[in-house]
């Protein structure tokens, strides 16, 4: 029986690990929301995939998740209109129903074979579920073609890994036979481009960079770079010689050709006389750069942070240290906020799907004495936060979580105008409300009620009364009741304790005092009493709703006022 693993507590997934480790069963850490479910990828389907443009990639295995748009530049201009259309590289994690679990970061395969990794996204190992419908078709492994017009004694030749990209079989008509099994397809290694006959046993949905790669020359002048990132060298074998060699090669592939023209081999040499010696040389391999930067802010997220989407399943790993501008509310002793993944990802439908993470992996780097103000904590202190809700209806506490979370930014639009009142009244910074919503059999909120524990605006409560009352749950009719709390918890703590308690109602007055009945012989015979010291009369209490003052001259005398 194949082992199984569950995506919470499984970010050792993410990472590069053995090929052994991967089935390893991983403990749940919670047993609330659904849970996602990912299995050892088939054969043929691990290792790294390619993801043409306009690719969608989804956060969760299912269609209704929130999902992102590749949406990468066109190919150059110089290029035909049939030219294949860029695409990046991700690695398979698992599969996971009809998706495939796929991770941007290509951890220790780096500079190994084909695939450009998603740009921007360099800080987060991310997460993804694509179905098997959009990758797109590789070559899976090593080859050494002639391209169409090339001859053997020209030695033009294309050294390819496996993992560059091949376009759909063309039918010869007037080429040549492509030979026994194979179809001419165009090819696109990270920008070397040409038509090439390809063996159909070598084009399949994935490869493994590891084992797949070629060895490509560096020998001769580095005459320049293009504007796709391949270097371009010449290899001449001196003066009396009346050809030349020019190899165009990036990681991924090397194209050489034989070049014979006069006039294209003088200017070629000119061109490498005017080279630098010390440019004889391999260029150095340089870092990548991130396209663009992540958000900044005063807040930042550390190494090792694992991100949780709303419904609790796994977003991605923090991998560098990065810096977000707002917060949003808490979420079972999470800090809630948007998640922005670059240019390169459109998110498709919607607002950007509120990832969280736990508060000691989030380290406060603003200024709070400069920057910091009460309209600024709505954005980012997380002083918005929903209580534990109570159910009565069929909706599971993923869903809960989802609606929740997912209206923070309006819910927060709502309690502006008391943010402001307090800080024009300096009064203490919090709010506490109480929201009941009955909701119909098919889902909608069919009454909102918003009850006020503390200071409170008329217009906070009619705005969360409007917008709770647009909310929409799966069909199935209920109460959901739900505390929405809005400040620094202490300080909240005491508005409500102070907050003033019904007054009760005075007792009446005692009946005045008949004159005592005469005693008998009996009664006024004095009694013994025990010896002790004098005792000091014991001060009344005040009673509620009166206000008492004690004379210091003579402490029987008391002022009874009415109640105040």
């Amino acid at each position: 029986m194949r082992s199984l693993f569950y995506v919470f507590g499984a970010l050792g997934l993410l990472a590069c690990k053995p090929r052994a480790e991967l089935g390893a069963p991983t403990r749940a850490l919670s047993d609330s929301g659904t849970f996602v479910v990912i299995e050892p990828a088939p054969a043929h389907l691990q290792g790294r995939v390619a993801l043409a443009d306009g690719a969608r990639l989804y956060a969760a295995p299912r269609f209704s998740s929130s999902s992102w748009m590749l949406a990468l530049p066109a190919p150059p201009l110089a290029a035909r209109d049939d030219e294949l259309p860029r695409a990046r590289a991700l690695r398979v994690v698992g599969a996971s129903g009809d998706f495939l679990a796929l991770t941007n970061d290509l951890a220790d395969e780096s500079g190994l074979g084909c695939g450009q990794p998603i740009a921007a996204t360099e800080h987060l190992r991310m997460l993804f579920y694509v179905p098997t419908a959009h990758l797109a078709p590789v070559l899976t492994r090593p080859l050494e073609l002639q391209p169409l017009g090339a001859s053997p004694s020209q030695r033009d030749l294309l050294r390819v890994s496996a993992g560059a990209r091949v376009g759909p079989a063309l039918a010869e008509g007037g080429m040549p036979s492509p030979g026994p099994a194979s179809h001419w397809r165009s090819i696109d290694a990270d920008g070397l481009r040409a038509l090439v006959p390809v063996p159909d046993d070598a084009v399949g949905l994935a490869w493994d960079p590891a084992t797949a790669s070629i060895e490509l020359e560096s020998t001769g002048v580095l005459l320049f770079r293009d504007a796709e990132g391949s270097y371009a060298w010449l290899a001449d074998p001196g003066p009396g010689n009346d050809e030349v060699e020019l190899r165009l090669r990036n990681d991924c592939a090397e194209s050489l050709r034989t070049v014979r023209e006069p006039g294209e081999v003088a200017s070629l040499r000119e061109l490498a006389a005017e080279i630098e010696p010390d440019a004889e040389a391999e260029p150095e391999t340089a870092e990548s750069e991130p396209d663009g930067e992540p958000p900044s802010g005063p807040w930042r997220l550390l190494v090792g942070t694992d991100l949780r989407w709303t419904d609790g399943n796994l977003a991605a790993e923090v991998i560098r240290p990065f810096e977000i501008a707002a917060l949003g509310q808490d979420w079972e002793d999470r800090r809630c906020f948007s998640l922005l993944l670059g240019d390169e990802l459109a998110l498709v439908d919607g607002q950007p799907p509120v990832a969280c993470a736990a508060p000691d992996q989030l380290e406060f780097v603003g200024d709070q004495v400069a920057s910091f103000n009460r309209d600024l904590e709505l954005e980012i202190g997380g002083t918005l936060r929903f209580g534990q809700p109570t159910v009565e209806g069929p909706w599971g506490p993923d869903v809960v979580r989802e609606l929740l979370n997912g209206h923070h930014s309006t819910i927060s639009e709502c309690l502006r105008p008391l943010a402001r009142r307090l800080e024009t009244e300096s009064l203490p910074f919090a709010g506490r409300w109480r929201l009941e919503l009955d909701v119909d059999d098919k889902g909608r909120v069919r009454d909102a009620a918003v009850e006020a524990a503390a200071i409170s605006d008329e217009r906070v409560e009619d705005c969360l009364r409007a917008e709770t009352g647009t909310w929409l749950l799966p069909p199935g009719a209920g109460k959901l009741m739900v505390a929405l709390e809005f400040g620094d918890a202490k300080v909240l703590a005491t508005l409500i304790d102070d907050q003033p308690e019904p007054e009760p109602e005075p007792e009446p007055e005692p009946e005045p005092k008949s004159k005592p009945k005469p005693k008998s012989e009996s009664e006024t015979e004095p009694k013994p009493k025990p010896k002790s010291k004098p005792k000091s009369k014991p001060k009344p209490k005040p009673e509620p709703g009166r206000v008492m003052i004690i004379r210091d001259e003579d402490d029987s005398e008391i002022e009874d006022l009415p109640p105040s």
